[in-house]
């Protein structure tokens, strides 16, 4: 189907935007979901055995009868709201960074439908303009308790030591950006992060012949108490990660290509396939995100602060 002919028959309208996500409502038109059926349908076809002819070549009405309407709306649904969803995205302007959460779903049988989605989006981030002086300041007057095996370690392995400083600084740094930034973080975004991580922790427990209750308990936690330091984990995440980005773009911190294919050519070498778009800007995002860490590292210690502690 043609896109111009996709614009016609798909209406997309935002609603109210809050906690950094928007509602977009769609309506598509019928004709655009009997397209989409009949297309369906004949794919389905080509798979289908019906006596008396050779498979793929029945008539479409006997594979309908065979199927059943519903079966196939239901495989054809999924094509009809990827579809919209993606026309809806562009008539619109916006920018998802998560999958949408679908609220409100209305599919009469014979009418347009109509389609109600929250999407994530780039939540704002407001820094101050000193954020650096007030960076410094935090981190230089937080006195460091240097525990007996630290203590082993500085008479010792001076590279694990240092190392270990390090890590120490990055997370003074990250906790000063947490208290100095505000940033609100889509719900919907929180719930999809969360519940990826909860299915791929349900994996390996069933693997081990373990249930969900009985790591809890291993734990000491309930399972609800798991989900909720869980989203509090991924909400300080991924509030440092925006930070980080908005840090990045307020002083032009950008990757050099060479750096990107110097990582996918060795990433290339280990795997033995070629690396797509979406894995590029993947690793863009991270070394961007290692260089700005590396950046405010070094402009925290060169600031020109009193320290106190």
């Amino acid at each position: 189907m043609a896109i111009k002919q996709d614009k016609i028959l798909i209406q997309a309208t935002l609603g109210r935007s809050q906690q950094s996500e928007v509602s977009l409502t769609i309506s598509i038109g019928k004709s655009f979901i009997d397209t989409h059926y009949q297309a369906t349908l004949k794919e389905l076809s080509a798979e289908v055995k019906i006596k008396g002819f050779r498979q793929g070549s029945a008539p479409l009405n006997l594979v309908e009868d065979q199927l059943g309407k519903d079966f196939v709306l239901r495989k054809a649904s999924q094509s009809i709201v990827s579809l919209a969803y993606l026309e809806a995205v562009k008539q619109t302007n916006i920018r998802p960074i998560a999958e949408p959460k679908l609220i409100k779903a209305v599919t009469p049988d014979n009418a347009d439908w109509q389609l109600e989605f929250k999407i994530p989006v780039l939540p704002p981030i407001k820094l101050p303009k000193d954020y650096l002086y007030q960076l410094a300041k935090k981190v230089k007057n937080n006195k460091r308790i240097i525990t007996p095996d630290e203590a082993k370690l500085e008479s010792g392995d001076k590279t694990e030591a240092k190392r270990q400083e390090i890590n120490q600084k990055i997370n003074q740094v990250f906790t000063a950006l947490l208290e100095l930034a505000k940033v609100e973080i889509s719900p919907t975004l929180i719930a999809n992060e969360v519940n990826r991580q909860l299915a791929n922790l349900y994996d390996q427990l069933k693997k081990l012949g373990m249930s969900v209750e009985d790591y809890a308990k291993t734990k000491g936690l309930t399972v609800e108490q798991i989900r909720t330091n869980l989203e509090n984990q991924l909400r300080q995440e991924l509030s440092i990660d925006f930070i980080l980005g908005e840090i990045a773009k307020q002083e032009k911190i950008t990757v050099d290509k060479a750096d990107v294919d110097k990582v996918l050519a060795s990433a290339k070498h280990e795997h033995g396939h070629e690396r797509n778009q979406q894995e590029r800007l993947y690793v863009t995002s991270l070394l961007q995100k290692q260089k700005t860490i590396n950046w405010l590292i070094k402009a925290v210690d060169n600031e020109k602060v009193i320290a106190t502690a």
